[in-house]
């Protein structure tokens, strides 16, 4: 018979293995990055590239990106700020990632590693860039740099329009524009009261009109010492550009938010289809044709009635931190609807008066063609409903005034 110490030594074996239902992880043999480089392209952002590793003859598996100030040794690892990292490029190719959204005022510091089959590599060498001094990002905003870009949509995009006519624009100044729509609990706090059909908090307001939204604009100025950027006087509205405070995007300064320096149909890729299909790609970033937040009938909507607008910041964001620019509700802009094309040179503003405000981005109830980037509508100020609401935005570095 064993004594208790003989059948103890028998069993500990067994007990180190796991009884043999784990198998040791895997061990590769691939030299860390050892190439990364860091560059300054705003006052917010650093493009990051390195080599592409090669492990087991293949494609890494994923990557981890992090960062810190001042230094970065591998002790620091886990206390380091982790960011979204993009997948593997191929083996031996320069691979490059450009970072938003940064603190400024610093020297950032940035490693990164690869997976691969569950094992993870050395980290690579540190990659340092300073950032100059700025006006911090304000919590809930993203910064969105000046320059020029392209807008419109090319003849052959799927859903194009003769009103989206191929144009360059360039913004001279950069903003702070907000990671999501106006909620309705944010549109309550500071206004009062609940406008919205579809209520929740956490959903985009709407219900508001075009001058409900700019008098929004002013009252969150005044609530934070800003100059308010518009001047109110019943329906006649104007607006002071070097005011510091907050206001609606113009058409120009919503499709470059929008696009994040893309030039696909959506922030995260192209259009293949129109109508109300799920196409794989709008569906990552926005709600739209009835698309049940229930998902209790996602391809065909509810045949209990319609769920609304979902709560903001649940899908992908766009390369700079910005959510729900493609549906869920209609976002109001400042200028006055040009039926030939949007605005185009240098801070175009639209024309002088009109009878309709543009309103863009698309709605839940909106068709994929309707959501595009460059997709622009249009609809009286004066007049609200469950399918419009608004972001709004503000110079960056603007003194308050």
């Amino acid at each position: 018979m064993r004594t208790r110490t003989a059948l103890l030594a028998a069993l500990l074996p067994l007990a180190l293995s796991g009884c043999g239902d784990e198998a040791a992880a895997p061990v590769y043999d691939a030299d860390p990055v050892a190439d990364l480089a860091a560059a300054l392209l705003t006052p917010h952002s650093v493009s990051l590239a390195w080599t592409s590793p090669t492990v087991d003859g293949g494609v890494a598996s994923s990557y981890e990106i992090r960062y810190r100030e001042g230094s970065f040794a591998d002790a620091d690892w886990s206390a380091a700020t982790a960011v979204e990292p993009p997948l593997p490029g191929v083996p031996g190719d320069v691979q490059t990632f450009d970072l938003h959204n940064l603190p400024g005022g610093a020297t950032l510091v940035f490693r990164l590693r690869f997976v691969y089959d569950g094992w993870r590599s050395d980290l690579s060498n540190p990659a340092a860039v300073a950032m100059p001094d700025g006006e911090p990002i304000p919590a809930g905003f993203a910064y969105v740099p000046a320059g020029r870009d392209t807008l419109g949509s090319p003849a052959d995009e799927s859903g194009h329009e003769a009103d989206e006519a191929l144009h360059a624009v360039t913004l001279t100044r950069a903003l702070f524009v907000s990671r999501h729509e106006v909620t309705q609990g944010e549109y309550a706090a500071l206004v009062g009261g609940y406008p919205s059909y579809f209520v929740g908090d956490d959903r985009p307001v709407e219900q508001v009109d075009w001058f409900d939204a700019v008098a929004y604009c002013n009252a969150l100025s005044l609530r934070e010492g800003l100059a308010p950027a518009y001047d109110i006087d019943g329906a006649a509205v104007a607006w002071d550009r070097d005011a510091a405070g907050y206001r609606l995007p113009t058409e120009a300064e919503w499709e470059i938010a929008c696009r994040a320096s893309t030039g696909t149909a959506y922030c995260n890729g192209s259009a293949a289809a129109q109508g109300c299909v799920d196409d794989g790609v709008l569906s990552q970033v926005g709600v739209f044709c009835v698309t049940d937040v229930d998902d209790d009938n996602l391809a065909g909507g509810d045949p209990d009635g319609p769920d609304g607008p979902a709560e903001v910041g649940g899908l992908l964001a766009n390369a700079w931190g910005l959510h729900d620019m493609h549906g869920n509700v209609y976002e109001w802009c400042w200028d006055w609807y040009e039926p030939g094309s949007a605005g185009e040179g240098v801070d175009p503003a639209g024309p002088e008066a009109g009878t309709m405000k543009v309103i863009r981005g698309g709605g839940w109830v909106s068709p994929l063609e309707a959501c595009r980037s460059a997709a622009r509508s249009a609809t009286d100020p004066r007049v609200s409903n469950a399918g419009v609401g608004l972001r709004v935005v503000r110079w960056a570095g603007a003194a308050a005034r």
